[in-house]
């Protein structure tokens, strides 16, 4: 089972068509389709920008004909400017989740995103909050983007990329960004690794994501002011 060949699947689009829509006086929509040719697969977003500042983003998958591994997560990584490090959420928290380790209650949740960083043996994933139907990153000033799942998502944020993480032996080795990578996905695979005897320690099949189905998600980003202290 080559997992592998998902890291670079993504990155490496053929982009096939770009389209570019008036919908109304306020609201402009961007499509863009794509070929993603390491896995024989296609891939949609689209962009619904609206005159309030809110975008509505729509990802679709449509896998080939290939039988191919596994997808260790299926979504989308924002990269947030500097300055936006407080983080609050409304999901299972305030430990980190996974699908097959979803043991934390639902709630509404305060942290920051280096408070997020989880310390393991080695630099690996860490930090995910799965159900997670809101999640927000402000600045000092109270300002900042707030992203809200059409379904509950799977949020990840942190000043480290996947690359700086699988790069390293130890965390004191990466640089620490001052960007925020923020991963807002439909599904993540399970953490496995809970037998001796399964090839690799995969996760037991109900939570693997099959590459095999077609998959779809949404979600809103929307813009948030600092909030006016009562007098």
């Amino acid at each position: 089972m080559n997992i592998e060949l998902w890291r670079d699947a993504g990155p490496r689009w053929d982009v096939k068509e770009v389209r570019v829509e008036k919908v109304d006086g306020s609201t402009a929509k961007v499509s863009v389709r794509a070929d993603l040719p390491l896995v024989g697969a296609t891939y949609a977003m689209t962009y619904t920008v609206h005159g309030d500042g809110t975008i509505q983003v729509e990802c679709s998958y449509k896998p080939g004909a290939d039988k191919l591994a596994m997808m260790p997560r299926f979504g989308t990584e924002l990269v947030v400017a500097p300055g936006f490090e407080n983080l609050s959420w409304y999901g299972r928290g305030p430990k980190e989740t996974l699908n097959d380790r979803a043991f934390e209650r639902i709630g509404i949740y305060r942290s920051t995103v280096d408070k997020e960083w989880v310390e393991y043996m080695r630099p690996q994933e860490n930090g995910n909050k799965t159900d997670v139907r809101w999640v927000k990153l402000t600045n000092a000033a109270g300002f900042g983007i707030v992203a809200t799942g059409a379904s509950p998502l799977n949020v990840t944020a942190r000043h480290y990329t996947k690359t700086d993480m699988e790069r390293a032996g130890y965390s004191f080795q990466m640089k620490r960004h001052p960007e925020t990578y923020l991963n807002l996905d439909a599904a993540q695979m399970g953490a496995g690794g809970i037998d001796s005897w399964s090839p690799n320690a995969y996760p037991m099949t109900p939570y693997r994501i099959p590459s095999g189905e077609e998959r779809s998600f949404s979600y809103t980003l929307k813009g948030v002011a600092a909030e006016v202290a009562k007098q």
